[in-house]
């Protein structure tokens, strides 16, 4: 089966990510969105321990632009 992926919007810390993984295993995120501080920085975490995919992490969904990653992803979960 290919990787499926997702784009991960208003993540929090990671908590329906990490659950997501477990239901879909070959899940794959390809961006996250959160702009509480806090948050990210537990993102960051779990990125660098692995638990979560690396990938690219917006602060600001003002200045988001969702368009380009129309037909690319499989899911968005938030």
């Amino acid at each position: 089966m290919d990787s499926l992926t997702y784009l991960s919007l208003y993540s929090g810390g990671g908590g329906l990510d990490l659950g997501f993984k477990l239901a879909v295993p070959g899940a794959r995120a390809v961006g996250y969105l959160e702009r509480d501080a806090a948050a990210i920085a537990l993102l960051v975490d779990h990125m660098q321990a692995k638990q979560l995919d690396d990938a690219p992490l917006w602060s600001d969904s003002g200045t988001f632009d969702g368009k380009p990653w129309r037909g690319k992803v499989d899911w968005v979960i938030g």
